[in-house]
Parts: C-alpha cells; structure tokens; sequence
C-alpha cells in the first residue's frame, strides 16, 4: 500500500470515531429530547377525568367509549380498580401497574399513548399510533447523512494537502538517502510539518556543509601528503642506488632530509587525526585542574614573548591547551614577519581570555574567519614555506570549542593581528 494511502487511511479513521462519536452524542440528545416530550404535566389526569364524567355506566358503556375514541381519533380503554378491563376500543391493551405512577407513559407495538388513574380508582388508557413519531426520525435521518457527506468533503482537500506535503519531504529524505546532498523540502504553511521540513533542511544544509568540509580535507590532506612522500622516494631512490657513491656529507644530508619528511609526515597525521577526533560532537574530554598562567608562562618563555597575566585556575585538557598555544605562538612567529610577540593573559566575563599580538603585517578582513578552515593559506603565503600545512589554526579553533570557548582573529591597533581565545571556567 502507498504511502499517502496508508496515510489517508488513518485519516478517516480518525473522521470516522469523530462521526460515530457524534451520531452517539446526537442519538443521546434525541433520546433526552424523546423522553422529555414524554413526562406529561399533571393537566393530563384533569383531561382524563373529563373524558370519563358523563360516560354511562353499565351496558351503555362501551359504546359510549367508542363514541369518545371517535372523536378524538385515538384508542380509549377503562379499566376497573382491580385492573379488571371494563371497555375498550382496542383490545391489545394490558392492564397498568396499579402501583405506579397516577400518570404512566408507555409505548408498546405500533401505540403510544398514557394510563391515567382516574379519581374513583378506575385507569383510563389513551393510545395513539406513533408512526407518525418514528417519520419525524427521517429528517434527523437525512440531516446526519447530510453533515456526515458535507465533511467527508471537507475532509478530502486537507487529507489530500497534508499528504502531498508529507510525500514532498519523504521523497527529498529518499534522494538525500541516495546522496543528492542538495535535495530539499519547500516549507509551506507555520504548522508541525513546515516545522520538520524547516528541521530536514537545517540538517541537510549541515550535512551538505560537513560532507564538503570532509571533501576539502581529504583533498588537501592528500595533496600534502604527496609532497614529503614524493621527497622521501626520491631520496630513497639515490641512496639505494648501487651504481651511484654519493659522498658522505651529500648522504648525511639526504638522511637528515628523509627524518625532517618522515617528522612532517608524523605531525601532519597526528593533526588530522586529532582534528577529526574534535569534530566528533561525543569527543570526549579529559579535563582536569589546570594551572593556565603558568601554562602561559612556559609558553611564552619557549616562544620569546612578552608576557601579561593573571593567576587563573580551572578545568581542562592541559595537553590540549599546550598544543593550542603552540600553535598560535608558532602562527605568530611565522607569518606575523615582525619581531615582537605580545600574550596578554586576563579575566573576561566569562571566564579568561588570551590575547596573542604581532606586529606583522595582519591578516586582510575577508579572510579573518577563512584562517580557520582546515588547510586554507591567505594570499601571498606560498605552499610549503614555513613547513605548515595549514591546521594550526583550525585544531586552535577545535580546542577552543572543546573547552566551550571561542577563538576569533582581529586587527591589532597599530598594525599586526591579534589572536584571542576566550575560555570559560578559568577565574
């Protein structure tokens, strides 16, 4: 069975307990209605006294009973004190309960009608024919049949929109499951579904972003790898060749250059690695108390820099702090071209802030946040110059991010940048 049918099903199910429900609560309210037309006023017992106070008595009797039932088109039986039937016109009758009620409605077969008990112990019976009752059920009948046609009406287009709109998002999940990441799902109306299509394209969109991200990295990440690989092969290839005596300053040089790749190689999967292990949302953490102004200070002091702190305490990966400042002293002393390398350690309203300053020549705006991509160089920095490869600064954003924080580039006044990261928890 389709997917909108099984859908539609549901759906008049649904409509279908809303119209049993209501013709239930409709025959409840007919009946109330019913009954109340039969509670009879005590006027009644007045009008049967009527009927029987100038009727004969004896063998005149009956016939002076049928003259009245005559009259008031409408079936009249006498009944005495014992319940014993004195007259009648119709001889279906059964005696009432002596016991009950002065005034007893009932309705037995095709009649309906009331036993009055008369003042002098006698029950007069007066019975109608209730067809003509059960016909006004006809209209109620068809009214019913009416309103239940009219909403399964109604019902059909907003079934109908409701599933069209369902099966627009099932088939954008099913190309997105067959890997159009571009698939989306138009959000119309402010209702649950627009809710979720608006949710499906969110995670589509990042998604999408992830999946290109991942594209990039692995492009470039192979791209560099290629190159300390290239050298080593080549290097290989000369000291392993029989027929060529390399002098031993030429071979001590090539030995030196192959550990220098095979370091480059080491560094550059280990960035990844721990990169691709940060961008995991269940990275786990290993936090523990962390002095970060002497952290900073040992920093600094390997890198050469002028250094303002405060004490500051808190929670966190110290490994992973090292490694972050080292990367941002280290960014600082490559590509800032200046001579002087300003940390600036203090208080923030969320917790500490580092501040790292060159006075190089800065970063241009438009590629402020482009520095923190993964294996992305600004303009003018070639390939392979300073023997990065561009995850210096994504990993500093990563485990910023970890710790809660935040890391973000700006101009330093003056001229240079100015690297801060803000990290909560530290005071």
């Amino acid at each position: 069975m389709r997917f909108h049918s099984r859908l539609y099903l549901q759906i008049y199910r649904a409509f279908l307990a809303v119209v049993v429900v209501s013709i239930l609560v409709a025959m409840v309210a007919a009946h109330a209605i019913w009954e109340d037309e039969q509670r009879l006023p005590p006027q009644v017992a007045a009008a049967a006294e009527l009927l029987v106070r100038d009727l004969p008595r004896g063998e005149q009797l009956p016939s002076a009973l049928a003259a009245r039932a005559a009259e008031l088109s409408a079936e009249l039986t006498l009944w005495g004190a014992g319940a014993e039937r004195l007259a009648s016109t119709e001889p279906l009758h059964r005696a009432p309960r002596l016991s009950g009620a002065s005034v007893q409605p009932f309705r037995r077969g095709p009649l309906t009608g009331v036993h009055v008990r008369l003042r002098d112990g006698r029950w007069l019976t007066l019975s109608l024919p209730h067809q003509h009752i059960r016909g006004r059920g006809m209209p109620f009948l068809l009214v019913g049949l009416l309103l239940c046609t009219t909403m399964a009406l109604a019902t059909f287009p907003i079934a109908r929109r409701i599933t069209r709109r369902l099966e627009r998002l099932r088939s954008a999940v099913e190309r997105f499951g067959r890997g159009e990441w571009k698939s989306r799902v138009p959000v119309q109306g402010r209702d649950e579904i627009a809710e979720l299509a608006r949710a499906f394209n969110l995670a589509a969109e990042r998604i999408d972003g992830l999946i290109e991200q991942h594209k990039r990295v692995l492009a470039s990440a192979s791209h560099e790898l290629r190159a300390p690989l290239a050298r080593l092969r080549m290097a290989l290839e000369l000291l392993l060749d029989a027929q060529q005596v390399l002098p031993p300053d030429r071979r001590a040089r090539l030995l030196g250059d192959c550990e220098s790749d095979i370091a480059e190689l080491d560094a550059l999967v280990g960035d990844v690695l721990l990169a691709a292990r940060l961008e995991r949302p269940e990275a786990p953490r290993h936090f523990e108390r962390v002095d970060l102004g002497a952290l900073v200070a040992r920093e600094a002091e390997r890198a050469g820099a002028t250094l303002q702190a405060e004490p500051l305490h808190g929670q966190g990966d110290e490994r992973m702090l090292r490694r972050m400042l080292h990367n941002l002293l280290d960014n600082a002393s490559k590509h800032g071209g200046g001579t002087r390398i300003e940390i600036v350690l203090g208080r923030s309203a969320a917790g500490a802030l580092i501040a790292i300053s060159d006075d190089g020549p800065g970063v241009a705006e438009a590629e402020r946040e482009r520095i923190f991509e993964p294996f992305y160089r600004p303009q003018g920095h070639r390939e392979g110059q300073d023997g990065g490869v561009g995850l210096g600064l994504s990993l500093v954003r990563q485990i910023a991010e970890h710790h809660g924080g935040t890391a973000r580039c700006t101009a330093r006044p003056g001229g240079g940048s100015r690297f801060e990261v803000e990290l909560p928890g530290f005071a």
